[in-house]
């Protein structure tokens, strides 16, 4: 896919807040604070209780939900690891050890896309959490999900065909005068599945009352809580699914550089800017290779006192990678 290498670049952020992300507008004024709905429980409420909009603070600086509140207590827990061409059998053994859980691989859907358990994996947690190590694991078109305490580690198609249902209690975002039809619509708009109320296929979306039963993948279902979760924490910007971890790359990609690259093949460019930075960059080699990109390739650029996400922007449109 031809947006492989963005996505080891630079982290994948939900962003949700006033100004961000329309769905917010549609159930939120433009002070970011929630447009009262009348509803049963609203109206007996504001009956007793006269709402002082006076008081309310909305933040200004970025808010995060951290993923290692939306996932098993067990992956959250930090770790120190270092895999240097460890074959994949390797990895799962270290994750079964480390975590005291089983680990599964799924062989015959890994064999059938093409995959071997002795492939190599290049990785480290630095004191970090578990489960970013697992999702690391998509820059090699794997995944992971859990299923009755075991880890399974399969292919991404495979893993898009596990669905769980959970059930979620939205009463508070009701009494605070969300509408349940907004609240669905921003689900189905600001998640990464595909829903069968608007795409027609994938998962489910069921309000019941105040409970919402929600039928989808594992990735999703955190995608799902990380947004209902900014939803309780007001700010007029807050990341969702985005590790802390990820607030020093942002910072780094803010800071100017200059560089002059005269036909230097792409493996030397990404040692400069990891030295000019002070960044680790991780390149995808089997993406790159399925577009036609070697680590040979050779790039032209020179820049002063730019950003450097603007650099790595530049970088993309060069070996046509959008």
């Amino acid at each position: 896919m031809s947006h492989r290498l963005r996505s080891v670049l630079t982290a994948m952020i939900f962003t949700f807040g006033v100004g961000l992300h329309p769905a917010w507008a549609q159930f939120a004024g433009g002070d970011g604070v929630p447009k009262p709905v009348t509803t049963p429980r609203r109206a007996a409420k504001e009956a007793t209780t006269e709402v002082d909009r006076s008081k309310i603070v909305i933040l200004d600086e970025p808010q995060t939900v951290d993923p290692a509140t939306l996932v098993p207590e067990m992956l959250a827990k930090p770790a120190t690891v270092t895999f240097k061409e460890a074959s994949l059998k390797d990895v799962a053994t270290w994750l079964q050890t480390e975590l005291r859980t089983g680990v599964l691989l799924d062989r015959q859907q890994l064999s059938d896309e093409g995959h071997l358990v002795s492939d190599p994996v290049n990785d480290q947690l630095h004191d970090e959490p578990v489960y970013l190590l697992l999702d690391r694991l998509h820059a090699l078109k794997l995944d992971w999900y859990m299923s009755a305490g075991l880890i399974h580690i399969t292919t991404k198609a495979h893993a898009d065909e596990f669905l769980v249902t959970v059930s979620y209690n939205l009463g508070d975002l009701l009494d605070a005068g969300y509408e349940a039809s907004n609240i669905l619509q921003a689900i189905s708009e600001c998640t990464s599945g595909q829903w069968e109320q608007v795409d027609g296929v994938g998962g489910e979306l069921v309000l019941l009352g105040d409970v919402l039963f929600a039928k989808t993948t594992h990735p999703v279902h955190r995608e799902l809580a990380g947004l209902l979760a900014a939803l309780r924490k007001h700010g007029r910007r807050t990341f969702t699914n985005d590790p802390p971890q990820h607030e020093p790359l942002r910072a780094k990609l803010e800071q100017t550089i200059s560089v002059d690259f005269q036909e230097t093949a792409l493996s030397a460019v990404i040692a400069e800017l990891e030295h000019l930075s002070g960044m680790v960059i991780r390149l995808d080699h089997k993406g790159l290779q399925e577009e036609g990109v070697r680590h040979r390739t050779p790039l032209t650029l020179k820049l002063t006192d730019q950003k450097l996400k603007t650099v790595f922007q530049v970088l993309l449109s060069q070996l046509h990678i959008n």
